[in-house]
């Protein structure tokens, strides 16, 4: 199985297993495996014959990479938290502000 990378994930690749999953959110890691998984299923349906169990490695795939982004989005926000904690609480504050605006309607 030919396993096709774009030349913007090289320098992912190149970074260390154990370095690279140190810093991941669980979720991220559920994600990655997920759609490791999902590929795997589909590259077997493909090889069998079987379309469902593609389509079904297809899904799981997609369902990896949307937990994936779930979990690139906790990190995000639990960086910029960490760096930048006034700005975060100042963003927290007008959300509720607005928030508590809308639901008073």
């Amino acid at each position: 199985m030919v396993l096709n990378v774009a030349p913007s994930q090289w320098a992912y690749l190149s970074v260390p297993l154990t370095r690279r999953f140190m810093n991941m959110k669980s979720e991220q890691v559920e994600g990655v495996a997920e759609k490791l998984a999902g590929k795997a299923q589909s590259a077997v349906g493909k090889l069998m014959g079987d379309s469902k169990l593609e389509a079904e490695g297809a899904g799981r795939q997609a369902a990896g990479h949307l937990t994936q982004t779930y979990g690139d989005a906790l990190d995000s926000v639990s960086t910029f938290v960490k760096e930048k904690p006034v700005a975060a609480l100042a963003i927290g504050a007008v959300a509720l502000l607005v928030l508590d605006r809308l639901l008073r309607r």
